[in-house]
């Protein structure tokens, strides 16, 4: 791909990114590089792998806050269910 710096508002990152596209309209070889290589990174972005990862993240942060956090946790648990009157 083309990664451009800076303030993609101003006038010379749009210029820089009009320059890039044009050169990838003229350059078919590089056209076709980048569309392959776009190919291959898509699947990781399906429902099913972008909520597999989701899925993971939320695991792992609550595995540790579970880890490092336990009695705090248990505490506002406890405070909530008196307070609410669940017990």
């Amino acid at each position: 791909g083309v990664l451009l710096e800076g303030d993609a508002r101003s006038p010379a990152y749009q210029a820089a990114f009009v320059d890039a596209v044009v050169r990838l309209t003229q350059d078919d070889v590089a056209y076709r590089r980048m569309q392959d290589a776009g190919l291959d990174w898509v699947p990781q972005f399906t429902h099913d792998a972008v909520a597999e990862s989701w899925e993971r993240h939320i695991l792992e942060t609550f595995e540790i806050r579970r880890r490092t956090q336990a009695l705090p946790i248990l505490r506002n648990l406890l405070h909530s269910c008196l307070h609410h009157k669940l017990f």
